[in-house]
């Protein structure tokens, strides 16, 4: 004898229908992945159109005591140590604000590969070396011994750093000013 057959359950209703979640992700992706290319494509922009700015070193225009706009000529492939100053930016006496040309010493030892591109017109930190029968020497400001530079080779050394020449541009000059006026926060 068979048993009697017991009517199966209804089926449950299925469960209700959430919206597409991979849907959603996709799209939380596709957001993120367009503002990661965004800021990528942004600091490749910077990066491209960004020069290499420069910045004057305060240590060596605070042990000068003289700063001038020169027209700096070449000779022998190398800065010509006999320059005409443009214009005479600071003095540290009166006899430095007549000056129409003056001879700097090392500029054609020091200043390749330290600033100098080739003739035109530098903003140069010089101090004062010897007063001779053409006029008074000057040779280039070292940059002077700052914690951490420059690195020191031994214990005992205490030679200061290398002597640099600055292009003459708008931000140079306006550091230089700022240099002279002692705003150094900025």
């Amino acid at each position: 004898m068979k048993a009697a057959a017991q009517p199966l359950p209804a089926p449950a209703a299925a469960p209700p229908r959430l919206p597409n979640p991979t849907a959603a992700r996709r799209w939380r992706l596709a957001l993120a992945a367009a503002l990661f290319l965004g800021w990528i494509g942004w600091l490749a922009y910077l990066a491209g159109t960004t020069t290499h700015p420069v910045v004057l070193s305060r240590p060596q225009f605070l042990s000068a005591n003289l700063d001038v706009i020169a027209e700096v000529g070449e000779e022998n492939g190398r800065p010509d140590p006999h320059v005409k100053v443009v214009e005479v930016l600071w003095a540290q006496d009166k006899a430095g604000q007549e000056l129409q040309s003056l001879q700097v010493t090392d500029l054609d030892r020091k200043a390749p590969g330290h600033g100098w591109k080739g003739p035109g017109r530098y903003l140069l930190p010089l101090e004062k070396k010897a007063d001779s029968p053409e006029g008074t020497v000057y040779q280039l400001a070292p940059v002077g011994r700052s914690p951490g530079y420059p690195p020191p080779r031994n214990s005992l050394s205490s030679s200061p750093g290398p002597a640099l020449v600055y292009p003459v541009t708008p931000e140079t000059l306006r550091q230089e000013k700022e240099i002279r006026a002692g705003h150094w926060e900025k």
